[in-house]
Parts: structure tokens; sequence; C-alpha cells
């Protein structure tokens, strides 16, 4: 059976040369951008119609590290992982809380930190999969001074953050928190999740900055 030469019609490199690479990593490194850089080819069996093929000509410096520490997670980590990287896209384009936070990378962890400044405490935001809950406040690693002044204007908190408002002093760390109830595996309630985070972020740091 006669199958045929398979040619290429179009080389598109002559339209969008490799010279173009530089320029993409320029973008992934001094713009902060991560994607990649496609270039199409048609090819033709014979008669048959014109078909695509695909090929990556750039890639982001870290995706084949991403893509080998997402091999291996569990279901519910992925979850979790996914949660925080559409926190972080979500949160990138609201112009009043990147103003206040700097973001950090997304893990597969049920914790996502935003620093404050200070290394005495931090906001601390959490997803409970088992609970389905959401939490956001501040934790406090170890100062007990912090905690007991914070303690003293609990009232501030509540009447900033809402009335569900917790204290929590263990033996070395403590925090001030409060809960929404969520389940993560219901992305339609995604928005709502990351918009109520988002707000408490940014109430916790300001009652914080009040009483400092």
């Amino acid at each position: 059976m006669e199958l045929g030469k398979m040619k290429r019609i179009t080389d598109l490199r002559t339209v969008w040369p490799h010279e173009a690479n530089d320029f993409t990593k320029w973008l992934a490194k001094d713009a902060n951008l991560g994607f990649f850089l496609v270039e199409i080819e048609l090819w033709q069996i014979n008669d048959s119609l014109l078909a695509p093929k695909f090929n990556v000509v750039e890639k982001p410096n870290d995706w084949a590290k991403t893509m080998k520490s997402i091999d291996g997670l569990s279901e519910t980590k992925r979850l979790k992982l996914e949660f925080w990287q559409t926190f972080n896209d979500k949160a990138s384009s609201c112009p009043d809380f990147i103003r206040e936070f700097s973001l950090r990378k997304s893990q597969a962890h049920h914790w996502y930190d935003l620093s404050l400044g200070t290394s005495a405490y931090y906001i601390c935001l959490t997803v409970n999969t088992q609970k389905k809950k959401i939490s956001a406040g501040i934790y406090i690693p170890s100062d007990k001074e912090v905690f007991r002044l914070f303690q003293e204007h609990k009232t501030d908190f509540d009447k900033v953050c809402g009335n569900g408002v917790e204290l929590r002093n263990a033996n070395k760390a403590s925090r001030i928190l409060t809960y929404k109830t969520f389940d993560v595996k219901d992305h339609t309630k995604w928005d709502e999740a990351i918009d109520w985070l988002m707000e408490m972020s940014l109430k916790f740091k300001q009652v914080a900055k009040n009483i400092q």
C-alpha cells in the first residue's frame, strides 16, 4: 500500500524567525511573564487536507521543574495548588491588593502566607479540605507581647473583620483569625472565596497597622 510522502508546506519561521527567542526570554525574565512560543507548521500527505504541527520553541524556565513537582501529587494537593494558583491570578489583577501585598509562589499546601513587613507576624490564609472551611488572619510565630497587644484590641478586629474573630494562643505560636464555610471542590465558589480572602487580608493588615 502506498502511504505517500510527508512534506512541509509552509515554514512559518520565515514570518517569525527564531531570533525572537531572545525577546521571549527577556519577557519571561524582566516582565515576569510565563508563556510558550509555539511554531506552527502545515503538513500534507499526498493530496490529503493540510494538518497543523506545533513545535514548542520557547517555554518558561521553570516549566519542566513545575511539571515534575506536580507529578505524584495527590488529588487533594493538586486541588490546593490549583486554588492558590487561581488566587494569585485573581489577586495580581486587583490593584488595591497588589499595592499592599507581594504575592508568593503558589504551592500544594493548605496555607498561603503574606508578609506584613515584619518577622513578628504575618497574614496566614488557609484552606481546609476536610472541614470545608477557609480562614484568614494573623499568625504570630512566637512573640507573646505582640499577641497580648492584639488581644487587648480584639474589639478593633471585631469591628473591622466581623464578630467571628478568634484568638488562639498555643505554647509558642499564636493566631488571630476568622473562618468562612467553603468546599474547595466546588469550583463555582472559588471567586467568592478568593474575594473574601483578599478582603480579610486587607482588613487584618489595616487593624494591625493601626494598633502598631
